[in-house]
């Protein structure tokens, strides 16, 4: 029941502007998903014909040393196209979720760090005896703010929405461990996401003793991976950078770590906009000094529409490679399961 996030009968004029400016952000955020998903039809229109025309250039040359005629050569793509290194037939998988989606039903969920509390305490409500915080559903506690004695964690301890918790290159496996039952002494399951945040080359090595941790603690936490913080650049010119490989690898190595400790990743934090900049390198459309010319962000660097599904395609590329060792895990369990 969401009924303590509508507007309260008789709602003053600054109220009524500000549900005004509601509706005004998510009619745009609709233009914004209905422009990305044009781009995304004219991609795949291209990308099959593409593969139709290598198929008929094959079957029509008389020995695979010949080159084909100029004329059966697939064209290239428009400069539009979004080129994203799924297959055609994931592609179109994804095209058809897209547009069975009513975008105007679309549930709009809210989630940023609870930073400023005074801010945070004035949005609180209180509901059949408990309290949420309706500045958003999902809130998260940043990597600088966790501190068990802060006022941050004490703030979140008290409110029922599910709770972030960002984990850095200092977080303490022990300390963890302590901030879940903090948030979450019933260990509800959901309650409680650990966002690592740890950097591409420390995952590895930092990740496994929090998870262990976790476990041994019994700890049920939700794990999602922030490749973003942990691998931002600062330039000579006091400009951050992020690096696409860099974010990239931190999710693959990540995931792989929490296979490797029979935990599960159950989602990546990204930060991303659907508007046509450059600002993190060495993504599919960033090159050399391009993020200089189109950074827009107020603070730090996100992907663009094209990174950030080239980054959800070649996860989901990882994953399938490593599905034979994922059931072998869950094979694994079951058994162990059933022996207890």
């Amino acid at each position: 029941n969401s009924s303590f996030l509508r507007a309260p009968a008789g709602s003053g004029e600054a109220e009524d502007s500000l549900w005004e400016l509601s509706e005004q952000v998510a009619s745009r955020r609709r233009q914004q998903f209905q422009s990305l998903l044009s781009v995304l039809k004219v991609s795949d229109r291209s990308a099959s014909e593409s593969a139709s025309s290598v198929v008929s250039a094959s079957a029509s040359s008389p020995s695979s040393s010949s080159s084909p005629p100029s004329s059966q050569l697939p064209s290239p793509a428009p400069e539009s196209a979004c080129p994203c290194p799924a297959p055609p037939s994931s592609y179109s998988t994804f095209l058809s979720l897209l547009e069975s989606s009513d975008t105007n039903s679309l549930g709009c969920f809210s989630s940023h760090e609870a930073f400023l509390l005074p801010y945070e305490e004035a949005m609180t409500r209180e509901y059949n005896g408990k309290f949420y915080d309706t500045s958003g559903h999902f809130l998260w506690v940043g990597d600088r703010t966790r501190q068990l004695d802060h006022a941050h964690i004490q703030f979140c301890q008290g409110i029922r929405n599910p709770i972030g918790v960002k984990v850095g290159p200092t977080a303490k496996p022990e300390e963890i461990v302590e901030i879940c039952r903090t948030l979450n002494p019933d260990n509800i399951p959901g309650k409680v996401v650990l966002i690592t945040r740890l950097g591409a080359a420390r995952a590895s090595r930092l990740l496994p003793p929090v998870i262990k941790a976790t476990q041994a603690a019994g700890v049920r936490a939700v794990w999602l991976c922030d490749p973003m913080h942990g691998n931002t650049q600062v330039t000579p010119e006091g400009k951050k950078r992020r690096c696409f490989t860099d974010m990239l690898k931190e999710v693959l190595v990540t995931f792989d770590t929490h296979l490797q400790c029979q935990s599960h990743l159950g989602g990546v934090h990204l930060e991303l906009t659907g508007e046509h900049v450059f600002e993190c390198i060495e993504g599919s459309e960033s090159h050399g000094g391009a993020g200089e010319e189109t950074f827009e962000a107020f603070c730090d660097p996100r992907l663009n529409y094209t990174q950030a599904l080239e980054m959800a395609f070649e996860f989901a590329q990882h994953i399938q490679s490593k599905s034979s060792q994922t059931e072998d895990l869950d094979r694994s369990a079951r058994v162990g399961r059933d022996a207890n």
